[in-house]
């Protein structure tokens, strides 16, 4: 396919020593290079948020019948089974920069690189927080997970890129 190397590892976080995330978005199949490119960002982004939180619910039905009537030779058998998952992500990201663009040069298709560097993101928090309701009020699960995961999350995913 060619391209960039970032292109093959997705949303990660594949700096050096400094907590900084990325997430990886792509567009195809769009004409219009502007719409292509914006679309790429966004998914980036929304993939980035996917890093810090998502909601995930499922539900599995099933209904299963087996009639017999007189001769147990004969039997009715009836099945019916859905599985259904919702994802959603709701996450306010600031700080987030689209850092590289790449395009196929054979193909319809764009991609966007966003970085998120933790200390930036936790540096315009605080200076937000004193100015903006928004930040005063950003999700309990989001804020505790920064503050108390994200250093860890990024060794993890370091020692794993490591192994590769």
């Amino acid at each position: 396919m060619g391209g960039p190397e970032w292109l093959t590892k997705g949303g990660a976080a594949f700096n050096g020593e400094q907590p900084v995330f990325y997430g990886v978005g792509n567009a195809a199949g769009i004409q219009n290079p502007a719409l292509r490119r914006r679309s790429a960002e966004a998914t980036a982004r929304r993939f980035l948020a996917e890093n810090f939180q998502v909601y995930v619910a499922g539900l599995n039905k099933q209904y299963l019948a087996e009639t017999t009537a007189g001769d147990m030779e004969r039997a009715s058998v009836e099945q019916h089974v859905e599985d259904v998952m919702k994802q959603v992500t709701d996450a306010t990201l600031v700080g987030t920069q689209i850092i590289e663009y790449w395009e196929h040069p054979d193909h319809n298709e764009s991609y966007a690189l966003v970085r998120l560097d933790l200390e930036e993101f936790l540096e315009a928090m605080q200076k937000y927080g004193a100015t903006t309701e928004q930040f005063k009020e950003l999700d309990t699960t989001m804020r505790e997970f920064i503050r108390k995961n994200a250093r860890k999350a990024h060794e993890e995913l370091n020692k794993e890129l490591e192994k590769q």
